[in-house]
């Protein structure tokens, strides 16, 4: 909620369910791959927050720099990002890369 708060000096108080568990065994299927979450890096946009969700890549997948990762020189593919809408209270996950999903079907 940092980012919200950051964009707001006079807010009200915001209340955040948990994640369903519908996305969050979404989310499961990808550990296998090494799944980065990155609540440091959300953002808000039209009234929603945005968090990206990444997997490791491995062989000759297309790499994004994670500066997260530090001096690792671990390399990282965006495959969602979960959404939270700050007007309905409700969590979404938004898939940029199926196939990385549906390698684990």
């Amino acid at each position: 909620m940092a980012a919200y708060r950051g964009r707001r000096m006079f807010m009200r108080s915001l209340s955040v369910p948990r994640v369903p568990e519908a996305i969050l065994k979404q989310l499961v299927q990808l550990m296998p791959d090494g799944l980065f979450i990155y609540f440091d890096q959300s953002m808000v946009r039209q009234r929603q927050l945005l968090v990206p969700v990444h997997t490791e890549t491995t062989g000759n997948e297309i790499e994004v720099f994670d500066p997260a990762r530090g001096g690792e020189n671990r390399r990282t593919h965006h495959v969602a990002t979960l959404t939270f809408n700050l007007n309905s209270g409700v969590w979404d996950l938004q898939v940029q890369d199926q196939a990385a999903f549906e390698e684990h079907l």
